[in-house]
């Protein structure tokens, strides 16, 4: 993992892996810190993406995508 995560007094805080579709909730590194606890506590709380229970995706991935594409700060914490 240390050889794939930036030095630890750089800025970012998320390792994103892309497949097919794009960004993927599924696979990614996440530094702990007070910004990476404040993106998952958002992303918790995106309820308007869960979907009802039996479908055969759950909403996480759109919600992690829609999250992703609002960041202002994209490069600088996300890598």
């Amino acid at each position: 993992v240390d050889d794939f995560l930036p030095a630890s007094d750089a800025p970012q805080d998320l390792l994103l892996s892309q497949d097919h579709s794009g960004y993927n909730a599924g696979g990614w590194l996440i530094r702990n810190s007070p910004y990476a606890l404040e993106f998952l506590e958002e992303w918790w709380n995106k309820k308007e993406f869960v979907k009802p229970f039996g479908l055969a995706k759950s909403g996480d991935n759109d919600a992690f995508k829609d999250m992703l594409s609002r960041l202002p700060e994209f490069g600088q914490h996300i890598l």
